[in-house]
């Protein structure tokens, strides 16, 4: 079958080696492979177990774009820190992802700097992130070859791996959604 699109790279877990690629170490907008970064970035900086309430405060929605998609969370919902590591992974939430910089860094997006920290250990050289989402400001990119780096070094951690094979879950059951949220893992299922 022969690939069409015009950046791609094949890469071996087991070996580390590049099998094949085209374009591989061009820059690029990673999208939404960007909440990969954010996901395994924030599951290593909480010191809390995850089944820790959150309120999310209403700075989390606050300038939140209307072409992202989102978990639909709400404003002064409480929900756990699972429930918006989910939120971030599995529709792909950006307002998952300002509520985990927010409860991490006080600010719906300065988790990036972190992730820029995260992003260089783990030797993605070219890559540089200025939103936990994905969406593609100026100076938001990365390369094929740095999000083979960064998957690879996420399924190493066991909370993330099972996030990342995760189809379904339902957040927990509060008030605003008496029947919790039900996420799905599109690209899963």
């Amino acid at each position: 079958q022969k690939i069409k699109s015009e950046t791609y790279l094949l890469y071996d877990r087991k070996s580390k080696q590049i099998l094949a690629h085209k374009n591989g170490f061009e820059k690029i907008a990673p999208a939404s492979i960007t909440k990969v970064l954010t996901s395994i970035t924030a599951l290593e900086l909480i010191e809390q177990d995850l089944s820790t309430p959150y309120v999310l405060p209403q700075a989390v929605f606050d300038g939140l774009d209307p072409i992202a998609s989102i978990a639909w969370f709400e404003p002064e919902e409480e929900l756990t820190l699972k429930d918006i590591i989910y939120g971030i992974q599995l529709p792909s939430g950006r307002d998952a992802t300002r509520a985990i910089s927010y409860y991490l860094t006080h600010n719906p997006e300065n988790l990036a700097t972190a992730m820029n920290e995260r992003a260089q250990e783990i030797g993605m050289a070219n890559s540089n992130f200025v939103n936990t989402s994905g969406l593609d400001p100026e100076n938001h990119y990365s390369t094929a070859y740095d999000l083979a780096l960064l998957v690879d070094y996420a399924l190493e951690n066991k909370d993330f791996k099972e996030l990342y094979e995760t189809v379904e879950y339902t957040t927990s059951i509060k008030h605003i959604h008496p029947n919790g949220i039900g996420l799905t893992n599109l690209s899963l299922s």
